[in-house]
């Protein structure tokens, strides 16, 4: 974070993804005052999760949900078993509850499951804060059905993955008032990093050039739009960059 901040990065959000870990967040709030943290329940996590230990969970995320909700979301991917998709979205549409009931923004975690989750955003409603859809990767056509619901669409280093003209169309899908860029730290180092197992802060750069290279603009142009975007969506201060 000290190098990342050296190259001009200014501000974090770290998302929470279980209960055990939630800890370990408020204890970089203190260390890093530019760090802010969101508390979730990943749905690999809730995929786990018996009933009991879930309701435990949640009444524990709503003591402490202050500044975001997320991550959460739904993942039908190879990691959660399908016996456990009526439990992610139980575990879902509680914490998006919870985000609409205190105006919190949402960062969502959506694998293989972006249509469930825009059904299930249309009739439960989002918060007035809006949200992010992070690391995306679902279609261009999905990305326009999240815009038409305002919220923003984040990509990771994983953005430039697939064929070329397809990550292309996604990128250019994303209204750039709605574009976010992120790390995904420690996860989802960017493909030039490979086969580097830790993802970094300060390749976030990385992240903001391939996304440039995408969309036909400038890198400045996007790190600037991004985060400009990120502190109108989490209410960051100016000092975020």
């Amino acid at each position: 974070m000290a190098r990342a901040r050296d190259l001009g990065i200014r501000g974090y959000v770290v998302a929470g993804v279980r209960p055990d870990g939630w800890g370990a967040q408020q204890q970089l709030e203190r260390r890093c005052p530019e760090a802010r943290a969101a508390f979730g329940l990943h749905p690999w996590h809730v995929a786990a999760m018996p009933d009991e230990g879930l309701a435990l969970a949640l009444d524990a995320l709503g003591q402490r949900a202050r500044f975001a909700v997320g991550e959460t979301g739904l993942d039908h991917g190879r990691r959660c078993p399908v016996d456990s998709f009526p439990r992610q979205e139980r575990a879902f549409r509680a914490q998006l509850a919870l985000a609409r009931n205190r105006d919190l923004p949402v960062i969502l975690h959506v694998v293989g499951a972006h249509d469930r989750v825009l059904e299930i955003l249309r009739r439960d409603g989002l918060p007035g804060a809006g949200g992010m859809v992070h690391s995306y990767s679902g279609s261009a056509e999905q990305v326009r059905a999240y815009a038409d619901l305002g919220l923003c669409v984040s990509f990771s280093g994983g953005s430039s993955r697939g064929r070329p003209s397809k990550a292309a169309a996604i990128a250019r899908a994303v209204p750039q008032h709605l574009l976010l860029v992120e790390t995904d730290c420690p996860d989802q180092p960017p493909t030039e990093r490979q086969p580097c197992e830790r993802n970094l802060p300060e390749w976030l750069l990385d992240v903001i050039a391939t996304v440039a290279q995408l969309r036909g603009q400038q890198p400045e142009e996007v790190a600037a739009l991004t985060a400009r975007n990120a502190r109108r969506l989490f209410g960051a201060p100016a000092t975020w960059s």
